[in-house]
């Protein structure tokens, strides 16, 4: 309900008519949409909720006589995916939406969320569930947000190779597509420290073979460090103001230096930001965006918390982790996958 129905700002719906449409019968595809955002609005989770729901008082709010009922609405909606392009829909409303906010859109949030199957009619995967601390069958949709939380869109993906291969992909050249004000491929030649724009993920993504296939397309990673055994000396660190996405700012203790990301006989050189708890704890960030100053990479680092307030936000109001439909299909392909044993 929630990827269908979106507004963002001022900008509303843009053109349903060209991507989803139903034959001429009293629901409409217009009216469909209303009534989910209403629904949203009303916390109303699943078309089942409307059995709890006068349907003349929640027609009247779509400018209709009476609501349809939960069988009708499946139906309708199953119509509207299946005959339209809903597909085509999201990537021109994500487009909108980044075309809007262009200083955010240059800094990406990219984070699966794994949503727990318990049924028996398929034979998923398992994966870790960190919610959960238990590796559960289920499908993971890689959410790519702004740093206020706000989606651009999802992918979903039922068998899948881990974060970095639906980021190279699947993602990135939608993002290419799609990102505002990207530097031109003259600006690009003229200086090689110069980055498109900003993918921010967590330490999964924190590996020399994702970065340096980032920065083959000029495309700046950022993440944690992992495994960090060594200590900086205090003294090299100092107090700075880091601005906070959204407004506001905070004051950190931070040091940098340029050090190099390995695989074997290849490295690449990365800036590697540290800050200094009051526990003397250090929290290391890596990044290949060689022209951001130190106090924005740990603002925009520490900003990653805002994806899983979405996440913990959306499936408290919004039944994140339901089912769309009911029923399974089989794979039309032959997948590599982990062995179960």
């Amino acid at each position: 309900m929630a990827k269908l129905f979106a507004v963002h700002g001022d900008e509303g719906i843009l053109c349903p008519a060209e991507h989803l449409s139903l034959p001429s019968e009293f629901y409409s595809a217009m009216h469909i949409l209303v009534l989910m955002g209403f629904m949203a609005l009303g916390r109303i989770r699943r078309p089942e909720g409307l059995r709890h729901v006068p349907p003349g008082e929640l027609g009247k709010v779509v400018g209709l006589d009476r609501a349809p009922e939960v069988r009708t609405l499946r139906k309708k909606v199953e119509k509207m995916a299946t005959s339209g392009t809903p597909d085509q829909w999201q990537r021109d409303l994500s487009k909108t939406w980044m075309e809007a906010d262009p200083q955010e859109a240059g800094y990406l949030y990219l984070d699966g969320h794994v949503r727990v199957y318990h049924g028996t009619q398929a034979n998923l995967l398992r994966r870790y569930v960190t919610r959960e601390r238990l590796c559960l069958r289920g499908t993971t949709d890689y959410w790519v947000n702004d740093a206020i939380g706000r989606p651009f869109f999802v992918v979903s993906k039922t068998v899948n190779d881990g974060l970095a291969s639906t980021l190279l992909d699947e993602i990135v050249p939608e993002l290419i597509k799609s990102v505002p004000r990207q530097p031109t491929e003259a600006e690009l030649a003229a200086d090689p420290l110069l980055h498109r724009f900003v993918v921010i993920f967590d330490r999964e993504g924190s590996t020399h073979e994702l970065l340096s296939q980032l920065w083959k397309q000029r495309i700046a990673g950022m993440t944690y460090r992992k495994a960090v055994k060594d200590v900086w000396p205090e003294s090299e660190f100092s107090e700075v103001i880091v601005p906070v996405p959204g407004g506001g700012s905070t004051v950190m203790k931070i040091a940098t230096r340029k050090t190099f990301i390995t695989s074997g006989k290849n490295s690449l050189p990365v800036h590697e930001i540290r800050r200094l708890t009051k526990t003397k704890h250090q929290t290391a960030i890596i990044t290949t965006a060689y022209h951001l100053p130190q106090e924005v990479v740990a603002g925009r680092m520490f900003a990653r918390w805002c994806q899983e307030n979405f996440f913990g936000y959306m499936m408290e109001h919004y039944d994140f982790d339901g089912l769309v439909q009911y029923g399974s299909e089989a794979l039309t392909s032959t997948l590599l996958v982990v062995n179960p044993a």
